[in-house]
């Protein structure tokens, strides 16, 4: 596979010819290992709170956390993937593997184009954004969430 398409990740989990480079910045640790189904690897500081890694056994599809100085497992805050939500393990991801089916769809037209982004939760309470976003979704919105947030899903865990 070329992995010349697809560019080193500035952090996270990124597959390369030797492995997966893990990169993960902690300005308060003093070490980084990543957990995976493998055990535990180590991380070299490099530079401003960065620490870096390639694990060669590793393979997208596979699982894994970051621990810090030994004791705190924690999913990687760049993660392409969180598999089982934001609190959990992180999953590797391959984007040269998705295999594009609609190489000749041209799409909708940029005049046919209505967009419109509203952050309904930073501005109604929660149970009016309970009742707002399924009168959207009624109404032919597609409600986009911008990412998994930890501090938007559970703000007491985060």
């Amino acid at each position: 596979m070329d992995r010349l398409r697809t560019p080193r990740r500035g952090c996270g989990a990124t597959i390369t010819d030797e492995g997966v480079h893990f990169s993960v910045r902690a300005p308060r640790a003093t070490t980084v290992a990543a957990r995976t189904e493998g055990g535990d690897h180590p991380f070299r500081y490099t530079h401003h709170g960065a620490f870096e890694a390639t694990i060669a056994s590793d393979t997208a599809g596979s699982d894994y956390q970051f621990l810090l100085d030994g004791e705190r497992l924690l999913p990687d805050p760049a993660s392409c993937f969180q598999p089982h939500g934001v609190h959990d393990v992180s999953r590797i991801v391959d984007p040269t593997g998705f295999v594009w089916t609609d190489v000749d769809w041209k799409g909708v037209a940029m005049a046919d184009y209505v967009i419109f982004e509203l952050h309904v939760d930073t501005c109604t309470p929660a149970d009016e954004t309970a009742r707002t976003v399924p009168a959207l979704i009624n109404d032919g919105c597609t409600i986009s969430p911008a990412a998994d947030s930890a501090v938007l899903l559970a703000p007491e865990r985060a």
